[in-house]
């Protein structure tokens, strides 16, 4: 069956993890991170800090953060009018005091 020639087929080939190394040829790319800021907004502090710290950790970058959508908009338009060639990533709650995440 083609089932059973396809199993055999792939059955037959070497992958062993070094062989499949030497035939990948190395990803070389800008990595996204180094030019992305973040944006943490919610109301509740202790989600801010929970997401912050775990930005922290894995980013090694200390992001910025806003308790809601009016001043996570202020703090946007002035960092992305400073440093136009980056990037911000934001985190955002839904719901939270005057302006929430879907306004």
């Amino acid at each position: 069956s083609d089932f059973s020639r396809l199993f055999t087929s792939f059955a037959s080939q070497d992958f062993e993890e070094e062989n499949v190394a030497r035939r990948i040829r190395p990803f070389e790319c800008h990595n996204p991170i180094d030019s992305t800021q973040f944006l943490v907004v919610d109301d509740n502090e202790i989600n801010r800090f929970v997401l912050t710290e775990f930005i922290k950790k894995k980013a090694k970058i200390e992001p910025l953060q806003a308790i809601n959508g009016r001043e996570a908009i202020e703090l946007a338009t002035t960092y992305l009018s400073q440093k136009s060639d980056n990037q911000l990533l934001i985190f955002m709650d839904l719901e939270m005091p005057i302006m929430d995440g879907i306004t």
